[in-house]
C-alpha cells in the first residue's frame, strides 16, 4: 500500500507530479507501466487501484492499493 500525504496543487502552483494515470487509463515510466483500475472518492481520501506491469524480465503483473489524503486527518 503506497499512502500519498500531499497536494498536487498549493496556491495555484503545482508542487508535486501527478504520476498516475486518470481512471482506466494507463501511464508507462520507463520499464513499468500502470494503470488506473478502480478510483472510489471519500471525504477525506482517495483510494486507488492500480495494476503495475513490468515491460522486461518477469513481465511480472502486480496490484497496489494507495491512498492520497486531501486533508490532514491525524492530530
Amino acid at each position: 500500500m503506497v499512502c500519498m500525504l500531499m497536494k498536487i496543487t498549493e496556491g495555484g502552483q503545482k508542487i508535486c507530479k501527478q504520476y498516475w494515470p486518470e481512471i482506466g487509463n494507463t501511464v508507462e515510466h520507463g520499464q513499468i507501466t500502470i494503470l488506473n483500475v478502480k478510483q472510489r472518492v471519500y471525504a477525506d481520501y482517495t483510494h486507488r487501484i492500480f495494476q503495475i506491469h513490468h515491460l522486461h524480465g518477469t513481465a511480472e503483473t502486480r496490484s497496489a492499493d494507495v491512498l492520497a489524503f486531501r486533508r490532514r486527518i491525524f492530530q
